[in-house]
């Protein structure tokens, strides 16, 4: 996450139970950066 920034795009799988356990984290500091989560048709709009 160190390289992520406005416009990076992060793909998530939701088969993987370590994903989805580790989501609530990932978007937190995600906001903590003053960053979003968008859908992909919210991005390509």
């Amino acid at each position: 996450m160190t390289s992520t920034d406005n416009g990076s795009v992060v793909s998530l799988h939701s088969g993987y139970a370590d994903t989805v356990a580790a989501l609530p984290s990932v978007l937190a500091e995600l906001h903590r950066r003053g960053l979003r989560a968008v859908t992909t048709t919210e991005l390509l709009s």
